[in-house]
Formats: C-alpha cells, structure tokens, sequence
C-alpha cells in the first residue's frame, strides 16, 4: 500500500486535483442550466465542491487576516471583471455591473465558506488534538454522531417533504456553514486516522463505485455523507499518484491559484440566464450524448475562457511578490 508523500505532491497531483475539480464546477454549472434533460450527470458531479472544502480540511488552515484580505483582493477584481465580461458579452448594464460589485465589496457571499473555515479551524483542530490525546478519537466509527447531525441538517433541507421541519440556514442550496464546517472536519479527522496509510487503493475505488450510484440518482446531494465520502476518496486516489507528467503538473501549479477567480468570474446571473439559450443554439434536440457533448465543450469554454480573463490579474500579483509589495 502506497502512503501519501504529503509535502511534495501537494504541488503536482493535488493541484491537478484542484483544477480537475473546478472544472467539474463550471461543467456541473452548465449542465444544470443548460435545459436539458441531464440532472443525473449533475448528480455525478456535485461533490466537487465537498472537494474544495476537504483540501481545505486534509492540510489544515488558520485564520489569518492577510489571507483573508487576499481573499478579497482576488474577489474584488475577479468579480467585477466577470461582470464587465457580462457587459460586453450579454448587455449587462453599467449600472448592474457597479451596483453587484459594490455589494461583493461589502459581503461577497463566496467568501464565506473560506472565512468560516478559517475562523473555525483552531477550535475544531483543538478539540481533535484532545480527542487523539485522550484516545476516544480511534476509528471514524466514534465521530459518526457528529456527522450524521452536521450532513443531515444540510442534506434534508434539499428534499420537499423534510425541508419544513429543517430551520433554515444561509447557503449554497443546501449547502449550509454547518456542512462546510463539518467537511472541514472530516478532512481533519481522515488525516488525524492517517486513512491514507490504512486504506487501500483497491477499497478507495470501491468506495468511489459505489457512492457514485446514489449520486446518479441525485441522493447524493452536496451535503450528504456520499458526495463526502467521493470527495474523500478521489482525494486520496490523486494523493497517490506517483506521476501527473512533468507538463501536467506544471500547468496545474500554474492554473491553481486562478481557480477561485475562475469560480467568481463565471458564476454570475448572466451566465446562468444565457447558458440554456447558448446550449440550444449549437443544438435543439433530444440526443442525450450530443447534448452531454455541448456542455462538455461549453464547460471548456468557461474554464479556459476565465482562466485567460484572470491572467492580467496573475501578471500583477506576481510583479508585486517580485517588488516585495504582496508577500
């Protein structure tokens, strides 16, 4: 069984893992928008940003203004610069275009689940640390209690017949704080086990395999113990790869750091207005592999697309490190 190089392949396989997922995000975005008749495939992929979330959780973070306030520096210029996109591309007004940038100055709503983690970050990793001391955190099997609290509030909230009785949270979807919280610490918990030494490869797929058939059949929403569970595995899996290719990695170290920039720029009301209409212009029909296809090559576009917009941004911040401005 191969154990987790931790420090080097941080820079290669799991920022491959990072891109793959963001990826994941604009296609699983332009499916749900598209109009067609494709929500099992949205299924499969709404655990990416449990993804996102568990990185977050395996390697540990700390509240620290400076990494909030580069947050919101990317924040503040990768928004409004979606926004002028919208103007340019779809007719977004002026007017819009400051009104919602000046609203993201003062909350932006994306930020929350990176500051929250943050903020929460040394009190879960505390009450770890003396979990693993007093040797009542042994197996995963001790936490499920809080787990099945923490996934279930988020998770209930996303079906008709249960959300009434669920108090309602500010989320994504059904995606609340408490959930981002309780995927961080499970990402705590796998490294304090060290799962990566005691589970397979063979059984990771496994798990993979089989969490992935209630995900088709959208049981697996983002909150639930199954989209956790893949993006837990997946994590694992890409942990272990020996080698991503030497360009591949390259390129994935490269394209990290404009993931969140990428997330911000195409998640906007008028990519979610226009994509259905952008989708059926290239095809109208009823084929599900064709229009799979289109959103395929559509989830390119965006990706790419954000990633060439966030480049001004990229030369900038790396100028800056070099004069010794941004550390």
């Amino acid at each position: 069984m191969e154990v987790i190089n931790q420090e080097n392949q941080r820079s290669g396989s799991i920022e491959l893992y990072r891109c793959l997922l963001m990826f994941g995000i604009c296609f699983l975005h332009v499916l749900g928008y598209s109009g067609y008749n494709l929500l099992n495939v949205c299924g499969c992929l709404a655990w990416c940003v449990n993804g996102f979330a568990f990185i977050t959780g395996w390697y540990g973070t700390s509240f620290k203004i400076l990494k909030v306030a580069k947050l919101y520096g990317v924040a503040l210029i990768a928004f409004p610069v979606g926004m002028l996109f919208g103007h340019l591309v779809c007719g977004v007004t002026l007017e819009d275009v400051l009104l919602l940038s000046w609203k993201a100055f003062l909350g932006l709503k994306f930020l929350h689940w990176y500051v929250i983690c943050m903020c929460f970050a040394p009190i879960i990793d505390c009450a770890l640390n003396k979990f693993k001391e007093s040797r009542q955190l042994r197996d995963i099997k001790s936490m499920i209690p809080f787990f099945v609290m923490c996934f279930s509030w988020s998770w209930l909230t996303d079906f008709n017949f249960s959300r009434p009785f669920i108090p309602c949270l500010d989320g994504l979807g059904g995606y609340t704080y408490l959930s981002i919280v309780a995927v961080y610490a499970f990402g705590r918990i796998c490294r304090h086990l060290e799962l990566d030494k005691k589970i397979s490869t063979r059984m990771l797929l496994l798990v993979l395999i089989v969490c992935m058939i209630p995900a088709y059949f959208r049981v697996a929403t983002y909150a639930s113990i199954f989209a956790n569970m893949i993006a837990a595995s997946t994590f694992l899996l890409f942990a272990r790869m020996k080698r991503s290719g030497r360009l591949v990695s390259k390129a994935a170290v490269l394209i990290g750091p404009s993931t969140f920039a990428i997330f911000l720029m195409h998640s906007q009301f008028w990519f979610y207005k226009n994509i259905s209409a952008w989708c059926h212009n290239v095809y109208n029909g009823d084929n599900s592999f064709i229009s799979f296809f289109v959103c395929f090559l559509f989830g390119v576009v965006v990706f790419f697309g954000a990633l060439i917009l966030d480049i001004p941004r990229r030369l900038v911040v790396i100028r800056l490190r070099k004069s010794g401005v941004v550390p």
